[in-house]
C-alpha cells in the first residue's frame, strides 16, 4: 500500500513578475522549502491543481520568483495571485522559535555577523530562556524571545538569531 502524501500549506502566490509568466511565491515565515520541484495551488490540497516548478530565483528571505510549467504569460501568472500554495511535507522544513535543550550543538548564525558559534547550553529560567554560546573569547548569555530567535532549522542543525543591540559589548568590555 502506497504511503499517503501529507500536504502542508506553505504560503501563497504573489504577483506576476516580468512578462514571461514568472510569479512570486511567498512562503510562510515558518516554512523553508527543501525541494521545490512541484507544488499544488488552490484553496485546499483536495481541490488544488499540480504544477511543475521549472525555474527558481531568490527574491527575498521568504519569497522566490518561480516559473511553472503551464504558466507562460504575465496574465496567466496574475490569475494565481493570492491563492494558497501546498507542498509535500517531505519537501519542506518547518522552523520553530522555541528554544530548548535540543538545540545544544547547533551552529548559531546571526543576521548581521554571520556564523558566530555553537549553542553550548540552554537555561530554562522561570521568566525566560537563556541561550549560552561562545563568541570569540567570550561566553555570551542571550535571552531568547521573538526578537532574538529568528528561526531554528532542525534538519540543518542551525539556529538563526538576531543578537540584541549592545549585548556583545557588555561581555567584551
Amino acid at each position: 500500500m502506497a504511503k499517503k502524501i501529507e500536504w502542508v500549506k506553505a504560503g501563497k502566490m504573489g504577483g506576476a513578475h516580468k512578462l514571461n509568466g514568472e510569479i512570486k511565491l511567498h512562503f510562510d515565515t515558518s516554512i523553508t522549502p527543501v525541494k521545490l520541484k512541484s507544488i499544488m495551488i488552490g484553496k485546499s490540497p483536495e481541490t488544488a491543481l499540480p504544477f511543475i516548478v521549472t525555474n527558481i530565483k531568490n527574491f527575498t528571505n521568504h519569497t522566490l520568483i518561480v516559473e511553472l510549467d503551464a504558466i507562460k504569460t504575465r496574465e496567466a501568472a496574475a490569475k494565481l495571485s493570492g491563492i494558497s500554495v501546498w507542498m509535500k511535507e517531505s519537501d519542506i522544513e518547518k522552523s520553530e522559535t522555541i528554544v530548548d535543550e535540543k538545540i545544544i550543538g547547533y551552529k548559531i548564525i546571526d543576521l548581521n555577523l554571520g556564523e558566530i558559534g555553537i549553542a553550548k547550553d540552554v537555561y530554562q529560567m522561570p521568566s525566560q530562556t537563556i541561550l549560552v554560546f561562545d563568541y570569540k573569547t567570550f561566553e555570551i548569555m542571550m535571552p531568547c524571545n521573538d526578537e532574538s530567535i529568528v528561526k531554528i532549522y532542525h534538519r540543518k542543525k542551525e539556529l538563526e538569531i538576531n543578537i540584541p543591540e549592545g549585548l556583545i559589548e557588555v561581555y567584551s568590555s
